[in-house]
Order: C-alpha cells, then structure tokens, then sequence
C-alpha cells in the first residue's frame, strides 16, 4: 500500500501474493472477512499517535486473529508502530520505533516493549 505523507490518504494498493510458507499460518485469520477497513484503522491509529500514517498491513497475530498494523510519523517525526484489531477496530499496541537506542549506547535493563 501506498499512503500519501502529507494527507494520509491511500494512493495506491498491491496484495502480496507470494507463496512463502511463514505466511501460510496467518491465512486462515485473513481469510476471514475483517470488520475493520483501512481507513477505520488508520484512524483509530491517527487518534492514539497524532500525526501522519505512512503505511499500513492486515497480518495475522499468530494466526489466530487479523490486525492492522499502521506505522505513524508523529509531529517530531518519531516513528510509531500502531496495531489496530482488525476485529473491533480498537488499538491493542502502540510502540516507538526509536533507533537513537543502538547497542553500543546500550544500558544494562534496556526492554523490549512489546
């Protein structure tokens, strides 16, 4: 999907029809018919981080359920990754993808926020 950054509307679409078998798990959740559409996920994303979605997928959670994963760019230009329950549209995640935090600059107790 291709969303515009200064709008973020969708420009342009492609499924990914490859044939990868890590894929396969998380078919039978996407098959089924979501409740959610995009653009209710990329809202739900943009009222939980303000700013600008700059993509957005349907994956499976461990091929159980299907979620919208929405990547945000808030007003300082932090990138945020926003899981959206393709189900009942609520947010179950929002995460900082801060790269300031390498190895070489880590601190013993760094977490995993997931």
């Amino acid at each position: 999907m291709t969303v515009n950054a200064t709008d973020g509307n969708v420009t342009a679409t492609k499924a990914d029809r490859d044939n990868d078998s890590d894929d396969r798990s998380g078919d039978a959740a996407l098959a089924k018919p979501t409740k959610t559409d995009l653009e209710v996920a990329v809202d739900a994303a943009l009222a939980e981080v303000e700013g600008t979605a700059t993509s957005a997928d349907l994956e499976s959670d461990h091929g159980r359920t299907a979620a919208w994963h929405v990547d945000v760019t808030d007003t300082k230009g932090t990138d945020h990754e926003v899981t959206v329950d393709a189900a009942n549209g609520k947010v179950t995640a929002a995460k900082t993808d801060d790269d300031r935090n390498d190895d070489s600059n880590s601190i013993s107790g760094d977490h995993d926020e997931d």
